[in-house]
């Protein structure tokens, strides 16, 4: 069963001996934000040191990976210096980085996230196979990347057992 609400998300946690695995999903979820919305991002349901003002930006000690399948709009790494962030774009956004974002007024988006930590992943940014100098990566539009969203999303929401692990295996895909 595939999530086709506007808004939809999970926070997760892990055990020690999920750690172990090399790679934990802290959250995932997806929001669909209209043309001319009135508020980005919604407070509710998110936990406070999640939620921020995109005038303010925020803080997060895990890896954030967003997608967007429609729309625009803009990050910023700097205050006031603004980066093009529109469909087919992936965001990677490592830990205790400075950051915020938001969707064109005219656009709106359809964006897809999810949160990690862990040594696989801190791995391949300490041994270059991800840039830390580049945040936008412009892979173009893709329904696969879209199902891999949806699908962990539903995992998320199952809690299942091994259900950590198996997060895992799609965030590393």
């Amino acid at each position: 069963m595939t999530m086709k609400d506007n808004n939809n998300f999970k926070y997760l946690v892990s055990s020690k001996k999920d750690t172990l695995w090399g790679i934990t999903v802290d959250n995932v979820g997806s929001a669909e934000i209209s043309p001319g919305y009135e508020n980005y991002p919604s407070t509710k349901g998110h936990p406070k040191e999640y939620y921020f003002r995109p005038d303010k930006g925020r803080i997060l000690d895990n890896y954030q990976f967003i997608y967007l399948s429609r729309g625009q709009g803009l990050c910023f790494f700097r205050p006031n210096v603004p980066i093009e962030f529109k469909a087919g774009d992936m965001l990677i956004i490592p830990p205790y980085t400075w950051h915020s974002y938001f969707p064109d007024h005219k656009t709106g988006w359809c964006e897809y996230w999810i949160g990690m930590r862990g040594n696989i992943i801190e791995n391949r940014f300490l041994n270059g196979f991800v840039s830390s100098s580049q945040r936008v990566f412009k892979i173009g539009y893709c329904e696969e990347i879209i199902e891999y969203y949806h699908r962990a999303q539903e995992i998320a929401v199952q809690e299942m057992p091994g259900y950590q692990q198996v997060l895992a295996g799609l965030a590393n895909m």
